[in-house]
């Protein structure tokens, strides 16, 4: 069975940043942070929390910016429409 990424993975690509700039983020070694990625140390259940709240959130932020965008096409609809 192949192996999934880890939550450090998925964070930093849905982030778009790197494990060095996640660590820094998060006020860590960023050789901590390499060593959870990389499976030699388990990562402690508050970062396992803290990382899935990251997804969260951006998941969040990117269904805030669907809205956004469909918002503003419906302003310039109803405009269009009044002119």
């Amino acid at each position: 069975m192949p192996k999934k990424d880890n939550i450090i993975k998925q964070v930093c690509a849905t982030l778009g940043i790197t494990q060095k700039a996640l660590a820094k983020k998060i006020g860590l070694h960023e050789m901590t942070v390499s060593r959870w990625a990389r499976g030699y140390d388990n990562i402690p259940q508050w970062a396992e929390v803290l990382f899935s709240l990251m997804l969260r959130e951006s998941k969040n932020d990117e269904v805030a910016k669907k809205a956004l965008e469909i918002s503003d096409l419906i302003k310039k609809t109803f405009a269009d429409y009044k002119s």
